[in-house]
């Protein structure tokens, strides 16, 4: 890890401020993948053209379970927290998961959810609730 990204993550980490979500807020409940765009070259990538399926379960004790085409593949605890990201100055919602990887909730609703990366060329990932 170079000295940028390690100033980075304790920045991250720093600013963070966990939040108390409600139980009936749409974060949690299972989500299937449906696309991801982004990257230097603008791709978009779906299961089919990935070859597999993903999905992730977001529970109300904050737990997440993340399924690669119905085979679990990692699991752990996840928190909603405040931070600012590179999108905007004001600090915005982000999802930390306890595997050190955080994504900017870009979209919640009850049937959509985009996850973002918080760097440039970063990718968008789609998901809708089943």
């Amino acid at each position: 890890m170079n000295k940028y990204s390690f100033f980075f993550l304790l920045f991250f980490l720093t600013a963070c401020k966990k939040q108390e979500i409600s139980p009936n807020n749409p974060i949690f409940g299972e989500w299937q993948w449906k696309y991801s765009q982004g990257g230097i070259a603008g791709l978009t990538i779906t299961p089919t053209s990935a070859g597999y399926n993903k999905k992730i379960l977001l529970d109300f004790k904050y737990k997440f379970a993340l399924f690669k085409n119905g085979v679990l593949e990692e699991s752990g605890q996840f928190e909603v927290v405040k931070a600012t990201s590179i999108f905007q100055k004001e600090p915005i919602d982000f999802i930390k998961l306890s595997n050190g990887k955080s994504y900017v909730i870009s979209q919640i609703s009850e049937k959509e959810l985009i996850l973002s990366d918080n760097f440039p060329d970063g990718f968008s990932y789609y998901f809708s609730k089943n």
